[in-house]
């Protein structure tokens, strides 16, 4: 009987604990956004063909609106058998749920796999519907030796036409875009 008082005594002041809700930062709290997701993929595909990932750090989401927040971004763009064509980074930028347009900000790289190619920027924007990615901001191109820069550029998603605005070249052998 004693030893069931002592177990008793034991499990009631256990049941009675409470635990705290969990509470985020207070930061967090003082956020605007409707909603928060840390580690964001997206898979972007048309007619069931991925053709682009996009990952971001951390994405922010605004119910009265249809854009997405995005810090710490990258972008993987596929062929269309699959393959990796590019890749893209930057500290921010937002993405349109419904058309799944993009603009990267802030440290634009994009690398051009299949042609060595590193395209750099303050600001990318990328058209999904209109097939393009383009930029007004001052842009530098560098593939094979070669350097050009510009005041942006514009280009197909398959980066066969290329297009540097207000182009200066500087380096050796021929410049192909």
């Amino acid at each position: 009987m004693a030893v069931l008082a002592l177990a008793g005594a034991l499990v009631l002041p256990a049941c009675e604990q409470q635990t705290a809700p969990p509470v985020v930062s207070a930061e967090l709290q003082e956020l605007q956004a409707d909603h928060m997701m840390l580690g964001m993929s997206h898979e972007m595909t048309q007619q069931g063909v991925r053709y682009a990932n996009l990952v971001a750090d951390t994405a922010y989401y605004y119910a009265d609106s249809t854009t997405w927040e995005l810090r710490q971004l990258g972008m993987t763009v596929y062929t269309a058998a699959g393959a990796e064509r590019a890749n893209l980074t930057a500290e921010w930028g937002e993405l349109d749920e419904e058309t799944e347009a993009m603009v990267a900000r802030g440290g634009v790289v994009l690398l051009l796999l299949d042609r060595d190619g590193r395209l750099e920027s303050s600001e990318l924007h990328y058209d999904p519907l209109r097939k393009r990615f383009w930029s007004d901001s001052a842009t530098v191109f560098r593939e094979r030796g070669n350097v050009t820069r510009g005041s942006g550029f514009e280009s197909d998603l398959e980066f066969s036409n290329v297009r540097i605005t207000n182009a200066s070249a500087r380096g050796q052998g021929i410049i192909r875009f």
